[in-house]
């Protein structure tokens, strides 16, 4: 569930934004449209129409010019020098590298949120300077946290091509590490909620960073012996990750002896966040709440990913037949429409998930959602379980302490 969650978030950057945007754009000119129309005729033509709000256009086009100046300073990083410098450090500067890499990473995600957040807030109430203020430290977090994320993968693949196995080295000391830095210290329901929410991103990007690794190495060429060899490592590491998470959380539950329903309570709480939006008066999308509470970063994720398809690209041109303008125009709206299909099916399952998880819970009378903190003053215990895991988030301080 949380996997299917970090999909939908991530291909909402690159398929609905800028259908949501157009549309925004469409809005704006109709209700301008129908302000002549109505300067000229009567004034109650010009209230119908459909709703624009101009704050979340504003928002949409700034997370957009956000990209796109991201992706402008990724231009300079060269792969080949990236691969070429990584790949003449010892095995020792590897491990440490992909150590700090991992903590930045967390901390980048931690201050991303918070940025965006600020940037939403002041854009909303109408503060021209704070807003340009927010719209600069955004930029300057989008671009570090793409280069942290350009290092990493940059790092992963000089361990996957290396011959003495190192990726393996790397990956099986740091899911030890994880496993023994986690079981051996006290977890409650909420600190393990941020440990779920962590683990459910953390499995996202292992395999978009091995997808992408994946795509380099076809369009560098290879004989099939060594792309079948990759292919096992793919999901060696991928099992591995998943095996040491099952690991991990089996012996929390078991030495804080908390119960496995707790799960449940977990895909509770990010299922009334996908269909809050539904819900309440919101003019954003529910991956906006998702990604707040599993601290995603959406937007460097995708920078890196274009950035990674912009140097695959020439290489996997050269050995397709010679394309007209035409024709390359056809594949890529076709792609387009591709992850677009994909997108929709990804939320509409998401939604119907969501929506009869809830409904089975209240049904059976396990649960009944608060819909405020103040919706009565009589609650079942599970009621007041609820209250307090929807105020965490993955980076929520909670006890002194965040996973």
């Amino acid at each position: 569930f949380g996997l299917l969650i970090c999909v939908d978030t991530f291909l909402y950057i690159l398929t609905f934004l800028p259908l949501r945007i157009a549309f925004g754009f469409f809005r704006a000119f109709w209700n301008v449209f129908l302000c002549i129309i109505g300067f000229f005729a009567s004034k109650t033509m010009a209230t119908k129409g459909p709703r624009f709000c101009f704050w979340s256009l504003l928002y949409d086009l700034m997370r957009v010019m956000i990209m796109v100046q991201c992706l402008w300073s990724l231009q300079s990083v060269q792969m080949s020098r990236a691969y070429h410098y990584i790949r003449g450090q010892s095995m020792i500067k590897l491990y440490v590298l992909i150590g700090m890499v991992e903590i930045f990473d967390k901390l980048m995600c931690s201050f991303g949120q918070d940025a965006l957040d600020s940037l939403y807030w002041s854009t909303k109430m109408k503060k021209k300077r704070l807003t340009v203020l927010n719209f600069s430290i955004a930029c300057v977090y989008c671009t570090l946290h793409s280069f942290l994320l350009f290092v990493h993968i940059t790092t992963l693949t000089v361990a996957v091509n290396s011959s003495d196995q190192a990726l393996l080295t790397l990956l099986i000391s740091n899911n030890f590490n994880e496993i023994k830095g986690a079981v051996f210290k006290k977890f409650d329901k909420q600190n393990l909620f941020q440990l779920s929410c962590h683990d459910s991103v953390e499995r996202f990007k292992l395999l978009l960073f091995l997808g992408m690794i994946t795509l380099l190495n076809i369009s560098q060429g290879g004989d099939d012996n060594l792309l079948k060899q990759f292919v096992n490592v793919f999901f060696l590491v991928l099992g591995g990750e998943v095996l040491a998470d099952w690991v991990k959380h089996a012996f929390i539950t078991k030495f804080n002896l908390l119960q496995p329903t707790l799960y449940g309570e977990y895909s509770l709480i990010l299922a009334r966040d996908i269909t809050s939006c539904r819900k309440d008066d919101n003019l954003l999308d529910h991956t906006h709440l998702v990604a707040r509470r599993l601290a995603f970063a959406t937007l460097p994720l995708n920078c890196v990913m274009i950035r990674f398809l912009q140097i695959a690209a020439p290489r996997i041109k050269s050995y397709l037949p010679i394309l007209t303008p035409s024709k390359v125009a056809v594949i890529s709206v076709l792609f387009y429409l591709i992850i677009l299909a994909t997108k929709v099916l990804t939320g509409l399952l998401l939604m119907a998930h969501s929506y009869i998880l809830q409904c089975d819970l209240t049904k059976a009378g396990k649960v009944i959602l608060p819909k405020s903190p103040a919706h009565s003053s009589m609650k079942t215990k599970k009621e007041l379980s609820l209250s307090k895991l929807a105020n965490i988030a993955r980076f929520t301080l909670w006890k002194g302490r965040i996973v």
